[in-house]
């Protein structure tokens, strides 16, 4: 499998798209976001009913997304991702994954939400603090 700069260089290098997408097809990334959810829920041994609770998120909302019914803007998801008590870099990872921009440290928003993050704040907390700066909540 290649690594994304090794898709890069080819990608630089090409001169037509589809013989470089033929000759990587495999190498894409194509995470199910229901499927990934799922694997953290039972890898952590957490509940969803928790998960959801916690996140704030109405619970046929949330099961939505479990069940694949409905793809998440990215703040509900991060709603969701602060309720399942995942790590920045758990964060990160599943973001781009799954095909979401990740938090970037240069946004001040985003740069809320890592704080909070990193310091383990729930939801309502999070909310809190970017309210605090003017900022849009998550949930």
């Amino acid at each position: 499998m290649k690594n994304t700069s090794e898709m890069l260089r080819d990608l630089k290098g090409c001169e037509m798209f589809e013989k470089y997408y033929a000759s990587n097809r495999r190498d894409f990334n194509r995470t199910d976001l229901s499927s990934y959810l799922n694997d953290i829920i039972a890898r952590k041994g957490l509940r969803k009913s928790d998960v959801i609770r916690r996140s704030e998120l109405s619970e046929v909302y949330g099961y939505q997304i479990f069940g694949g019914l409905r793809r998440p803007e990215r703040d509900k998801l991060l709603s969701l991702l602060i309720g399942m008590e995942l790590k920045f870099d758990e964060i990160q990872l599943l973001f781009k994954s799954c095909g979401y921009a990740p938090l970037y440290a240069k946004d001040p928003r985003d740069a809320a939400i890592i704080f909070a993050v990193l310091n383990r704040l729930s939801v309502a907390e999070t909310n809190e603090l970017l309210e605090k700066y003017g900022f849009a909540s998550i949930g």
